[in-house]
């Protein structure tokens, strides 16, 4: 019998950091850049990190990120890097990469956190952020920027979705970024306590909801503790979603297999936590509608919806299927409604406030981004000259 070969130990490129960290113990830093194969090696440190620092985003945590590598792993060239002060670990980073091609031109760009995906396939993560103990946060900012400078040749370095003290301690690591902050609105939902649904609302809002009640209603909202029953509604969901998005014209958000492979296992894992809220909305003419949200301590993150056909004119099938759900968050303890990105003028009639997600950039490169611009400005001219008339 022919002996086993051992395994192969992962490949890990150490690099240490003599940086400063004004709020920690020492000045000392290593950090592991780890490969697609030392995924295991990165989880452990990952839990160890997201368990001594509570209360970060659901899509930094482990779960999420784990699910997302399961699924674009395979095709978004990625490394694992981890931040350890003697030995223990104090911050973890997904880093991805991507190329963004016009014509014959290629930027290559990095990404933090699970974003990078190809076109039209992205689970477009928000609330992004670093996973790091807080006295190390400068320090990890630092040393990370550091060692992807050495490990990847790049023209861009992408900040996608973040929170704006994450950001923060990135944008201070040197170099022209140009930052793009978009309003996330929000909900307070504790008014809904004495006026209902739409109590937190204008009083045009409150009427179109008693006039959907009487029409339409009384609603039930369905909101399944069981695994299997919540994957039933995200597959409702999904169908429901394809078919309005697909007679319009646009993909969808579940149109790659992927994705929707992400979200399946993503609902697995999360629904047994309390931390997916999938809800399923009928009345006594039958199904509204379906949402497929997030849970994050007392916030839920609004993600996806599924219209069932319009029914009658005189009913918002989006707003009262929104109305009611957040009535039924705030029975579940939800005290914010998160729309995340986007300042749209529906969103902003079902919102109390709003705060800041960013987006930045950090260019490398002048001659090839000259290039990169000037050959975007030509095609621009040239999409307007045809588009005028003759």
């Amino acid at each position: 019998m022919t002996p086993r070969r051992a395994a192969r130990p992962p490949k890990v490129r150490r690099v240490s950091h003599g940086i400063p960290d004004e709020r920690a113990d020492s000045s000392r830093l290593d950090i592991d850049v780890l490969g697609p194969e030392a995924r295991a090696v990165a989880g452990a440190a990952w839990a160890d990190v997201e368990r001594r620092v509570p209360g970060r985003s659901l899509t930094v945590g482990w779960d999420w990120t784990e699910t997302w590598l399961a699924h674009f792993g395979s095709v978004v060239p990625h490394r694992l890097v981890v931040a350890r002060q003697g030995g223990e670990p104090v911050g973890v980073a997904l880093v991805t990469f991507d190329d963004w091609r016009r014509g014959p031109l290629r930027i290559r760009r990095v990404h933090l956190g699970t974003a990078g995906e190809p076109p039209g396939e992205g689970v477009h993560v928000e609330r992004n952020g670093l996973l790091v103990r807080p006295e190390h946060a400068a320090g990890f900012a630092d040393a990370l920027v550091a060692a992807i400078r050495r490990e990847h040749a790049w023209d861009a370095f992408l900040l996608d979705g973040f929170l704006e003290p994450d950001a923060a301690a990135l944008l201070r690591t040197g170099g022209r970024w140009a930052v793009e902050p978009q309003s996330a609105l929000v909900a307070d939902l504790t008014a809904i306590d004495q006026g209902g649904p739409a109590g937190p609302f204008s009083s045009g809002l409150r009427k179109e909801w008693r006039r959907a009640e009487r029409i339409a209603g009384p609603f039930e909202v369905e909101w399944p503790q069981s695994t299997e029953r919540a994957l039933a509604i995200l597959d409702e969901l999904i169908e429901l979603h394809q078919a309005r998005w697909e007679a319009e014209g646009s993909p969808g958000a579940f149109a790659s297999g992927r994705s929707r492979g992400f979200h399946r296992e993503l609902t697995t894992r999360l629904a047994g936590r309390g931390q997916i809220a999938l809800m399923r909305v009928t009345g006594p003419q039958g199904l509204l509608g379906c949402r497929y949200d997030f849970i994050d301590g007392d916030r839920l993150l609004a993600y996806q919806t599924g219209w069932a056909p319009d029914g009658d004119d005189r009913v918002s099938t989006g707003r009262t299927l929104d109305l009611a759900c957040m009535g039924a968050a705030r029975a579940h303890g939800i005290r914010w409604w998160d729309w995340l990105a986007g300042d749209h003028w529906q969103k902003r009639r079902l919102s109390t406030g709003s705060y800041d997600l960013l987006w930045a950039t950090r260019r490398r490169g002048i001659a090839r981004w000259a290039a990169f611009d000037a050959a975007r400005g030509g095609r621009r001219l040239a999409a307007r000259a045809r588009r005028r008339p003759a």
